[in-house]
């Protein structure tokens, strides 16, 4: 008799630790849609942030960090316009978007466009980043960052410049398929 109560505790500990594990992932998963929708302003801070720290180790989470919320951008917007497009030509999509699926490719590929918006997105966003801190360190001549001797000192104008700017620069892959985007914007247009 023991034994099956063991059975039943255990199997409802398993129960509820599987909800929690769900509803810990669901936060995560929210979490994480917040910080890419507000990666845009956050990265605007944190690159005043940078300016002021006086290390290098807060520049270089900015230049590895900023990729993924940049990928995530970019992919969202390729999508939402194909589909979009689609929808305007007067096609369904099917359930799940199931039609526009089929039509991309079937799953596979569609997942393999996705997975390689995103990998040139967040590839492109790294490369632009290092060339903007290699051009700066070759024009300027000292580091992308400013080590302040004393708190009250001053950050230098350029340096705030250059890290005000540096959301530009990370965020350019989204900033060109924005603009391709408007560019090519009567081409796609269905009569």
């Amino acid at each position: 008799m023991q034994s099956g109560q063991a059975v039943t505790i255990d199997i409802l500990g398993s129960a509820e630790k599987l909800v929690r594990d769900v509803i810990l992932q669901v936060l995560w998963v929210l979490a994480f849609i917040a910080f890419v929708v507000a990666a845009p302003a956050l990265y605007f801070f944190f690159g005043l942030l940078c300016a002021r720290s006086g290390s290098a180790a807060l520049p270089m989470v900015y230049v590895f960090t900023s990729p993924l919320p940049v990928a995530v951008w970019t992919l969202f917007i390729c999508r939402w316009r194909k589909i979009r497009r689609w929808q305007r030509a007067g096609k369904e999509l099917g359930v799940m978007g199931s039609n526009w699926r089929e039509a991309e490719g079937g799953w596979v590929v569609s997942i393999l466009k996705s997975f390689g918006i995103m990998f040139l997105a967040g590839f492109s966003s790294f490369v632009a980043q290092m060339g903007a801190v290699g051009v700066w360190v070759h024009v300027m001549g000292r580091a992308a960052y400013f080590a302040p001797i004393y708190m009250t000192d001053k950050t230098p104008y350029d340096i705030t410049a250059f890290w005000s700017l540096m959301p530009f620069v990370a965020f350019s892959p989204v900033i060109v398929v924005l603009i391709s985007g408007w560019i090519c914007r009567d081409k796609y247009a269905v009569l």
